[in-house]
């Protein structure tokens, strides 16, 4: 049914907000000679642009791709590696909460329709905001939290966030035709 794979280890040189993404479509690890913040800025994806990976392999196959984040998400060149991957940006969100909400409460079911009754393939691609330092709670979450951190608050929200789209996701047994991945950021 599933597997969890944890803990992974974040070590200086391997950790940017584009290495999950980089790694999981390539399958090559973005190892930086530089780890320091300075010289992290510096650094882009041009270095991965020209290796072919899932994006590129499911295109030739005729799968539509697709991706959607908050907002343009251009560090590193990130947007731009996107966009030479052939992915079509469907949705721009304003939030978590709205990111999430339009697959949710709308794009699920549409692509799940889509997929069942004309059997179209999809790669989906969506990048939600990232939970850094000082792990302050989006306005948008008013939960009621345990006796836990405040970075383990803003994580909440985001889990919060993550489960009713994996319920939407089971509760149209997408499960049947649609394989889902989660990974982290760096």
């Amino acid at each position: 049914e599933f597997e969890f794979i944890a803990p992974i280890r974040s070590v200086p040189y391997s950790t940017w907000s584009t290495a999950g993404a980089i790694l999981t479509q390539t399958g090559i690890p973005q190892i930086l000679p530089e780890y320091h913040w300075k010289s992290r800025t510096e650094y882009n994806m041009d270095y991965i642009a020209q290796v072919k990976g899932i994006p590129d392999i499911l295109s030739s196959i005729n799968y539509n791709l697709k991706y959607s984040t908050n907002g343009e998400n251009s560090i590193m060149g990130f947007d731009k590696w996107v966009k030479s991957r052939n992915y079509s940006r469907i949705y721009t969100a304003k939030s978590d909460e709205d990111l999430f909400s339009f697959f949710t409460d709308k794009y699920l079911t549409e692509i799940d329709n889509d997929i069942r009754n004309n059997n179209t393939k999809y790669l989906l691609f969506i990048v939600n905001t990232n939970t850094h330092s000082p792990y302050n709670i989006p306005k948008w979450c008013n939960l009621k939290f345990p006796k836990i951190a405040q970075a383990q608050k803003c994580f909440y929200c985001v889990d919060n966030l993550l489960g009713k789209f994996v319920k939407k996701f089971l509760e149209l047994k997408m499960d049947e035709h649609t394989l889902l991945a989660f990974f982290s950021d760096h």
